[in-house]
């Protein structure tokens, strides 16, 4: 959220004589964002050759695509990945061997926001379960 002061000002023209109102403040809300987000398979067998892509899109409150360049990052346990959006979305990948045997580990993927917009995150219901081989 902004805050700002803001007055009009009216030049002399013609029959009239200019003008300037008091100074108003005015909020300015960012706009909300949505983080979907898939993942390619909930389990991974640790070593053999699966990893995890995750493909995430993020959208502005009237359903467009977020700015080119902005990043969203992807938790898994405590393994972390970092998806630089183009059109509002973009992947990343977690390889198998990134997470000990274990799980279903907590998968989390995050956007910060920007100036103009607001943050927004997204939780996978399942989680990521890494096997033994």
């Amino acid at each position: 959220m902004q805050r700002r002061s803001e007055c009009a000002v009216y030049n002399l023209s013609g029959n009239f004589a200019g003008s300037t109102s008091s100074p108003e403040s005015v909020t300015v809300n960012k706009d909300s964002t949505t983080t979907n987000f898939t993942e390619s398979r909930t389990s991974v067998v640790h070593g053999n050759e699966s990893a995890v892509v995750f493909s995430v899109t993020v959208t502005t409150g009237d359903g467009e695509a977020v700015p080119n360049g902005e990043t969203v990052t992807v938790h898994a346990g405590s393994v972390t990945c970092t998806v630089t959006l183009h059109a509002g979305t973009g992947t990343c990948t977690i390889g198998n061997s990134a997470l000990p045997v274990g799980g279903p580990y907590a998968v989390t993927v995050s956007y910060s926001g920007d100036s103009d917009l607001a943050s927004s995150s997204g939780t996978s219901s399942t989680g990521l379960t890494v096997t033994s081989p």
